[in-house]
């Protein structure tokens, strides 16, 4: 489906994959990203009411160097609400959003559209 959850499921759900496959079909379709893959690093902090600020790509540890699908992931991860501290305390999260190189599911056909108007 274009995204695979690794590392911490309290951070970032499963009810978050169909966002972040639409921030990824978003990339796939913007000029020069048709074989978008690898790992988007993320570093973000959550408050003590659930809410997550200042979202930055790590590019040291990040294989994908796309601001198309960081912007759209850093929109999502400010919206969502996240598990809180039970002392009320920040939390400093680092994820690895990793993206294969498939479009999600029902975006083949937008993106074989794409294709022939691009190259036309």
């Amino acid at each position: 489906i274009g995204v695979r959850l690794v590392g911490s499921e309290m951070c970032i759900r499963d009810s978050h994959r169909g966002y972040m496959s639409q921030c990824y079909g978003k990339a796939l379709l913007g000029k020069g990203s048709a074989n978008l893959s690898g790992t988007l690093f993320v570093s973000f902090t959550i408050g003590p009411d659930g809410k997550a600020t200042a979202p930055r790509v790590i590019p040291e540890k990040s294989s994908i160097q796309n601001d198309v699908l960081a912007q759209c992931l850093f929109a999502g991860i400010t919206s969502w609400d996240f598990p809180v501290h039970p002392e009320g305390l920040d939390m400093d999260i680092r994820y690895p959003f990793v993206f294969s190189d498939r479009p999600p599911t029902g975006m083949q056909k937008t993106m074989d559209k794409f294709e022939k108007l691009r190259t036309r």
